[in-house]
């Protein structure tokens, strides 16, 4: 009798993050948005703005730069930088 192993390994496979972003419409005003698109993720996953934020698309914003990190379950990480 001969009993083979097989390892199954889940490759690391970095999503497709797309974004459009909407800027404020003049100095001072908070009515900038980024609304983006997480593809190609094989786990759930959890997404943190630099402001703080958590949900994919974010709006209230004032000028400025953001950056998103899209977390899988193992903490791999996607980072990616919007400005509105």
């Amino acid at each position: 009798m001969s009993v083979d192993t097989f390892f199954i390994i889940q490759a690391c496979i970095a999503p497709s993050v797309t974004g459009v972003s909407s800027p404020a419409t003049c100095f001072g005003a908070s009515d900038g948005s980024v609304d983006i698109t997480v593809k190609r993720w094989l786990t759930s996953y959890v997404i943190t703005w630099s402001n703080g934020a958590n949900s994919e698309d974010i709006f209230g914003l004032i000028a400025g730069t953001y950056t998103v990190t899209v977390s899988d379950a193992q903490l791999s990480s996607y980072n990616n930088l919007c400005c509105c």
